[in-house]
């Protein structure tokens, strides 16, 4: 179990999580996506345009979590408005 006082979370808008795209959010999602990776749309650099993408999206929000001084997890998103097609079961 890891030392919750060792772990630290940050929260980032848009704008700011450009800072740490290519330094913190690429590596974690290459580290946790190698087996998958040799497919076009797992490679690090197509998930970093759709990532780049989503940050276009109102409310886009991302958390990361920092455990002593490595990176350790991430997670994004935005609100969907009620009629995107994600709701209706289309991609």
């Amino acid at each position: 179990m890891a030392d919750s006082q060792n772990l630290i979370f940050a929260h980032y808008s848009a704008e700011d999580a450009q800072q740490i795209l290519e330094s913190v959010v690429t590596p974690i999602y290459a580290a946790t996506h190698h087996d998958v990776s040799p497919s076009a749309f797992y490679d690090p650099d197509r998930f970093l345009q759709r990532v780049r993408g989503y940050m276009r999206s109102p409310g886009f929000e991302l958390v990361t979590a920092t455990f002593k001084t490595e990176p350790a997890g991430l997670a994004l998103g935005y609100p969907l408005p009620a009629g995107a097609r994600w709701w209706q079961g289309r991609p």
